[in-house]
């Protein structure tokens, strides 16, 4: 291409982040092999959002929970979607795959405290609510099924969508006295 003085020139180009974040990439005009035109410096400030990213806006019964051997508790927990992906309970849609509540710490254990009403020995249950946009909440309830053994334990959860990712910042712990 070839600009003329006071021509207006246009440049399009694509880019690809490396990663999730904020990037400010600064560009310039170039004379190629003969040098850079000064005053043409334009900087573009970038943010990329992750595509699975959330966080837990609340847990109910909130703080820890008492349980006596075999007794069960109903938890509700709502997570707050950061990314960039629409959850959903079920695929279809464009979704990727289910959005579930996964074991964590580590990932895809198998859980001391599965009820019979649990998608697996790892998933507590589905996500409730029937789509969430980004910026919008969406609703886990499951029960936890107190084992026969006494003790403290530190039940952990992560939503995670089957086929996908696991919802970076969409973690949470249910300490448990079961006495």
């Amino acid at each position: 291409m070839t600009a003329r003085l006071n021509d207006i020139a246009v440049f399009e180009f694509s880019i690809k982040a490396p990663a999730a974040g904020s990037y400010n990439e600064s560009f310039a005009l170039v004379i190629e092999g003969v040098t850079w035109v000064a005053n043409t410096t334009v900087t573009l400030p970038i943010t990329v959002t992750p595509a699975w990213a959330g966080t837990v806006t609340s847990i109910e019964p909130a703080g820890s929970v008492t349980l006596a051997p075999g007794e069960t508790r109903t938890i509700r927990t709502s997570v707050l979607n950061l990314g960039n992906k629409i959850w959903q309970p079920a695929p279809g849609n464009g979704a990727t795959g289910y959005t579930n509540l996964g074991t964590a710490g580590p990932a895809d254990r198998s859980s001391t405290f599965r009820d019979t009403s649990w998608l697996s020995a790892n998933r507590a249950t589905a996500l409730d609510t029937p789509r969430v946009l980004p910026g919008e909440s969406g609703l886990f309830e499951f029960i936890l099924k107190a084992p026969a053994v006494t003790g403290s334990y530190d039940e952990a959860f992560q939503v995670v969508v089957d086929g996908a990712s696991w919802v970076t910042g969409a973690t949470f712990s249910i300490p448990i006295n079961v006495q």
